[in-house]
């Protein structure tokens, strides 16, 4: 028997992405599932973000960090006049 029971790695993405679309967990489950998917998916070496999705989250970190250094350049400007 194979890691997946059966199913082909696309399916058990797809599986996942379609429970996770339906229900909403309280922030400490959705803390500990993401722990246990990280685990799984170290274990197997096997990425859940396909590669749009990791290149999408690389620009979102760096919006993020562009945003961050923005606000704290305005509030030095803010502080010092």
């Amino acid at each position: 028997m194979n890691a997946h029971f059966g199913y082909s790695r696309d399916e058990v993405i797809n599986l996942f992405r379609f429970i996770d679309r339906m229900m909403a967990l309280p922030i400490e489950l959705e803390r500990e599932l993401k722990a246990e998917v990280r685990r799984y998916q170290e274990e197997r070496q096997m990425p859940f973000m396909s590669q749009m999705e990791l290149m999408a989250k690389a620009e979102g970190r760096e919006e993020g960090a562009l945003q961050i250094a923005r606000e704290s350049g305005l509030a030095v400007l803010q502080f010092r006049f």
